[in-house]
């Protein structure tokens, strides 16, 4: 009689070995592609979730609290930065007693960090957003329309400048306003600039001409992600392009 088959011959073992790895090399790019619209998910919540929580802060009804920007500004106003350092848990907001160096936990449900931002975000102690509080630059992940907090105006003689600039519930009264927006804080770090505020040139000729402060990541497939006041998540490649988009707002008078 003759005698059963114990095992694959050589070539049937090359053969199912090529498929496999066939079908590898068609299923990993697809792997990656789920993995990245993962990411790109989460990051468009986080962003989503920040506008939710600037609605609650500038509504003074509903809002927690400001920090000193009542003694500063008054009750019905407050700062940008005000509302960035309550997020983040920073200077008056500080929530870890006398350390004055931690390290923000790496988290997918950190809601102010996009997951496809590599790196330890350090946190300094009674250190305002501005004289870098957040650090490194390269580990921040998202940045806000810096017009909201330094508005560019014109001096009577035709001189332009930066004036800092309050806002109030008013500024829910302008949906189409560009909010929060993923950015590359090692270009603001190679500019010697806070990664937290960002904005277009726009026509400027005064501080932000030239895009200086302009410095948008395309992370996601060569797309940005950016949040308005009414707290609509965006997925563009162009932010500027969208002429519906009021970035020229600032919230001066």
């Amino acid at each position: 009689m003759p005698r059963g088959r114990l095992g694959f011959t050589l070539i049937e073992t090359l053969v199912t070995v090529a498929v496999m790895a066939t079908l590898i090399g068609i299923l990993l790019p697809a792997l990656s592609g789920v993995r990245e619209a993962g990411r790109s998910v989460i990051c468009e919540s986080a962003l989503r979730g920040i506008a939710y929580d600037f609605v609650m802060f500038a509504d003074p009804q509903i809002g927690g609290p400001r920090g000193d920007d009542p003694q500063k500004y008054g009750r019905n106003h407050f700062s940008l930065e005000t509302f960035i350092e309550s997020q983040y848990g920073l200077d008056e907001f500080w929530q870890h007693g006398s350390d004055s160096l931690v390290t923000r936990p790496r988290s997918s449900s950190d809601p102010l960090r996009c997951p496809d931002v590599r790196g330890e975000l350090k946190m300094r102690r009674n250190v305002p957003c501005h004289e870098g509080a957040l650090t490194p630059s390269a580990s921040v992940s998202f940045g806000f329309n810096s017009r909201l907090l330094y508005a560019e105006v014109t001096l009577p003689n035709g001189q332009p400048r930066i004036r800092e600039a309050q806002l109030s519930v008013a500024v829910l009264s302008e949906p189409s306003v560009p909010l929060v927006m993923d950015i590359d804080g090692q270009i603001a770090a190679s500019r010697g600039l806070d990664p937290s505020f960002c904005a277009p040139s726009l026509d400027s000729l005064g501080p932000y001409a030239d895009d200086h402060y302009w410095f948008p990541s395309h992370r996601h497939n060569g797309n940005c992600h950016a949040a308005l006041i009414d707290g609509s998540v965006h997925t563009k490649r162009d932010l500027i392009a969208q002429t519906s988009w009021a970035w020229d707002y600032q919230p001066i008078h």
